[in-house]
C-alpha cells in the first residue's frame, strides 16, 4: 500500500481534532524558536559528532498486528514509522502529519518543531498543570531517558497519549487522541504501542548519554549536567563536581565589553593567578570575541590541569572552566568533552 492522494480525506469530518490541535499547541507554546551558538562551533575537539540512529520502543513485547502496515517515512528530518492499513492519511503540512482510524475515529498527529532548549524543563507538574487549565486529568508520565517523554490525559469524552522526542536540531511528537470509549481496550493499546515502537528517528544533533541538558534563563544558556555529579549556584555561577571531586565544571556570566582583543597573556596570568597561585599558561588563543586557555596549577599539593574558554556573545561574557587533577581517565574525557559540545548560547 502506497500513501497517495485517494486515501485522503477531510479534516473537518473529525470535528474533536480542532480542540486536540488547542491542546496540543498549549503545551507546545512553552517552546520558542530560537537561533543558537554552541561552544562545539568554536571548539575543534575532534569528536565523533555522526548522527544516530534512535528506536523509540516503549517495551520489549513482540507486537504483531492481524492487518497489513505501511512504512510512512519523512525525509526532511529522517524519520519513520508503520501505519496500519486501517488508519488513513489526512492532509499535512510539511512534515506535520495526521492519521485517522475510520472505525475508531482515533487520530495520530505528527508534529515536528525547531529544538527548543526549555522541552528539557518539562515534568510532571507542568504537564499536570496543563491537563487542569484544560479540564483534563494526567494519567501517566514517564521520562525513559534524557530526550524524551510519555504522558497521558483524559477529558471526559477523550483520551490523549503523547510522546516526544528530541535532539539539538528538532523535536518530534506523536500525539494520539482516542475516544474515551476506547481508551482502556486492548485492541486499540496494543496498535498505538505498535505505531510507536516501530518509530524510528536519524537523529543529525543526539544528546549524549549521560547527559541532563539545563537551561539557565538568567544567562539564556544551556549545557550538559553530568548525571552523577553535584550541581550548585551562587550568584551568575553554575558550578558541578563529579563524586570524588577529582573534577568541576562552572560556568560564570557576566556583563561584556565589546571585544576581548585587548587581552593579552599576561593580562590573563596577572588575573588567574589571584585565585591560582602559581599557575602556568600552557595555551592561549584569542580571536577577539572568544579566548581558548590550558594550564595548571597546584592545589593542596596536588597538580591540577585547567581548560578555561571565555566568550563574548549578546552583550554577555561567558567564562566556562573544567578543572581536573593531573591523571583524566577516558570516561571522564568523554564526560568534559560532552559539556563543551552541549554548550550553547540563544
Amino acid at each position: 500500500m502506497e500513501f497517495n492522494d485517494k486515501d485522503q480525506f477531510e479534516l473537518s469530518r473529525y470535528r474533536w481534532i480542532i480542540p486536540f490541535v488547542v491542546i496540543v499547541f498549549t503545551v507546545s507554546m512553552i517552546f520558542v524558536k530560537c537561533s543558537s551558538n554552541n561552544l562545539k562551533g568554536y571548539v575543534d575537539d575532534g569528536a565523533d559528532n555522526s548522527s544516530s540512529s534512535t528506536n523509540s520502543s516503549i517495551t520489549e513485547e513482540v507486537i504483531e498486528l492481524k492487518e497489513d502496515t505501511t512504512m510512512y517515512s519523512d525525509d526532511n528530518y529522517n524519520f519513520r514509522l508503520s501505519i496500519p492499513d486501517s488508519w488513513s492519511k489526512v492532509n499535512g503540512t510539511g512534515s506535520n502529519v495526521s492519521f485517522v482510524n475510520r472505525q475508531t475515529g482515533s487520530q495520530l498527529q505528527v508534529i515536528v518543531m525547531e529544538y527548543d532548549p526549555q522541552i528539557n524543563t518539562v515534568d510532571e507538574n507542568l504537564l499536570t498543570q496543563q491537563a487542569v487549565s484544560n479540564g483534563m486529568e494526567l494519567r501517566e508520565y514517564s521520562k525513559p531517558d534524557n530526550s524524551s517523554y510519555y504522558v497521558s490525559y483524559c477529558s471526559s469524552d477523550y483520551g490523549f497519549i503523547e510522546y516526544s522526542f528530541w535532539d539539538y536540531s528538532a523535536i518530534i511528537k506523536l500525539n494520539f487522541c482516542v475516544d474515551i470509549r476506547y481508551y482502556n481496550d486492548e485492541t486499540m493499546n496494543k496498535t498505538l504501542k505498535y505505531i510507536v515502537n516501530s518509530f524510528d528517528w536519524t537523529k543529525p544533533d543526539p544528546i549524549p548519554s549521560g547527559i541532563i541538558p539545563i537551561f539557565v534563563s538568567g544567562g539564556n544558556y544551556e549545557f550538559g549536567f553530568p548525571e552523577g555529579w553535584d550541581y550548585g549556584e551562587s550568584g551568575d555561577t553554575v558550578y558541578m563536581t563529579n563524586t570524588n571531586g577529582s573534577a568541576s565544571f562552572s560556568v560564570t556570566v557576566n556583563e561584556a565589553a565589546s571585544s576581548l582583543e585587548n587581552i593579552s597573556q599576561i593580562d590573563y596570568i596577572n588575573y588567574i593567578s589571584q585565585s591560582k597561585p602559581d599557575f602556568m599558561l600552557t595555551n592561549f588563543n584569542n580571536d577577539g570575541q572568544k579566548i581558548s586557555i590550558t594550564g595548571e596549577y597546584f592545589l593542596n599539593g596536588k597538580k591540577i590541569n585547567l581548560q578555561q574558554f571565555i566568550i563574548i556573545n549578546n552583550g554577555s561574557e561567558y567564562t566556562l572552566s573544567f578543572d581536573t587533577e593531573e591523571e583524566v581517565t577516558s570516561e571522564l574525557a568523554v564526560t568534559i568533552q560532552n559539556v563543551i559540545n552541549s554548550f550553547k548560547i540563544y
